[in-house]
């Protein structure tokens, strides 16, 4: 397996013109994130570089072809079996204990081939303008967020990474330019990745808040500002305000902060989420906001998190096929064995 070595600033700079970014911005983020400067990862820059590339090889022939493709690398993928097809069917398992192996296989499937699809989209999305991107997107429900709006305050919009995420965002931030959206999103470990995403994401019309001692405080001051505020919040969390609320009727470790978010503000909380409905168009959907208790206290959170967790669960038991269920959702749920996650012949 290929792990850190050291480079010189040449070299870095050959891999990112390589991976179609500018010279020195790769090495710029990872300094952001604390990484050693002339410490890199090998198989980030070739990753990027060789996704990118049979992208651009897809781009030349036909849609209908390159969605075919997208589908038999999905194939090969879940054959090769790796420790993320092993927690996509752990979780399937756990979500739909009812449905038979020959149903839950299916849906990791066509999980995958979405995630492949949307990565897809991605990289095509490079040569549309703005106009372009937003004739492929459909939205659903935007009454309820101007509703939301116009009482005055913010909006904490709930998503989870369905559909093709990166690209709702910005189709949003297109579709609405006066509001200014927000978003709080983890760096990727891989630098060069993290700067392809965050163009296709946003091309600078996002704001993009970072994780850290600051994030709570200015994601507060957004909200308050009346400006809506999207939070991912489907992944086990391992720092930071959590508590263990139901999903699928298991309790698992879920981040309080649009609780916390909704009750300071004070804001509506509204889930929204993207699917992509057929070759070349997406629908983003925003449903109604959550019935919050009045005068909500501390004590609320994980009451109102518990709603949160259930409003996601109604949308992937709708769509499950466009969820992506390869993460440790689960860990360390008490409801479960502790080895959930593990291989066979270790758990």
């Amino acid at each position: 397996m290929l792990g850190r070595f050291r480079v010189d600033r040449a070299t870095v700079r050959g891999l990112e013109v390589l991976a179609g970014r500018k010279a020195g911005e790769g090495m710029k983020l990872y300094a952001r994130r604390g990484h050693v400067k002339r410490h890199v990862l090998v198989r980030d820059w070739l990753g990027l570089a060789a996704m990118r590339g049979i992208a651009a090889l897809l781009e030349r022939i036909p849609l209908a072809w390159a969605h075919a493709f997208a589908r038999a690398a999905a194939r090969l993928y879940m054959g090769l079996g790796s420790r993320r097809v092993r927690w996509t069917h752990r979780n399937l398992a756990v979500a739909f204990p009812s449905w038979s192996a020959a149903d839950r296989a299916s849906v990791a499937f066509e999980s995958c081939v979405n995630f492949a699809l949307a990565l897809l989209d991605l990289r095509r999305s490079e040569k549309w303008d703005e106009g372009q991107l937003l004739a492929r997107f459909a939205f659903e429900g935007v009454e309820h967020l101007e509703a939301a709006l116009s009482s005055g305050h913010g909006a904490v919009m709930l998503s989870l990474h369905m559909g093709c995420y990166d690209l709702g965002l910005r189709a949003l931030s297109l579709r609405f330019p006066s509001l200014r959206f927000a978003v709080i999103s983890t760096p990727q470990r891989s630098a060069l990745l993290q700067g392809w995403l965050s163009d296709r994401r946003n091309a600078g019309v996002v704001e993009v808040i970072p994780p850290g001692s600051t994030s709570a405080l200015r994601a507060l001051r957004v909200v308050r500002s009346g400006r809506p505020l999207i939070l991912l919040n489907d992944l086990y969390v391992r720092s930071g305000r959590k508590v263990e609320a139901p999903l699928f009727g298991k309790r698992c470790l879920t981040s309080t902060g649009p609780a916390v978010l909704a009750r300071m503000a004070p804001a509506s909380i509204l889930p929204c989420y993207v699917l992509r409905d057929g070759p070349d168009h997406y629908i983003a959907h925003i449903l109604p906001k959550l019935e919050l208790p009045s005068g909500a206290v501390a004590a609320d959170d994980e009451n109102i998190t518990a709603e949160c967790n259930g409003a996601l669960e109604d949308i992937i038991r709708k769509h499950p096929e466009h969820w992506i269920w390869a993460h440790r959702r689960f860990r360390y749920s008490p409801d479960l064995p502790s080895g959930l996650y593990r291989p066979l012949d270790s758990a």
